[in-house]
């Protein structure tokens, strides 16, 4: 059986789950709001990174067409 690649979705996904895993070991639900709440400039920073990433392979596949 043949394995395919990892799509850059997937990759990010899971990348995104194990990030919530190992917060939610060391640190409480609490603690977790107020670092994610209190340095928003990240989160924001993390959203624009994948869009970027979706659009340029969108992008990819439309002119691939």
């Amino acid at each position: 059986m043949e394995m395919k690649p990892i799509s850059n979705d997937v990759s990010f996904m899971t990348n995104l789950q194990n990030l919530k895993q190992g917060l939610k070991q060391d640190y409480s639900d609490k603690e977790i709001l107020d670092l994610i709440l209190g340095n928003t400039q990240f989160t924001d920073e993390l959203i624009v990174e994948h869009l970027k990433k979706s659009s340029a392979s969108t992008k990819a596949a439309k002119d691939g067409q």
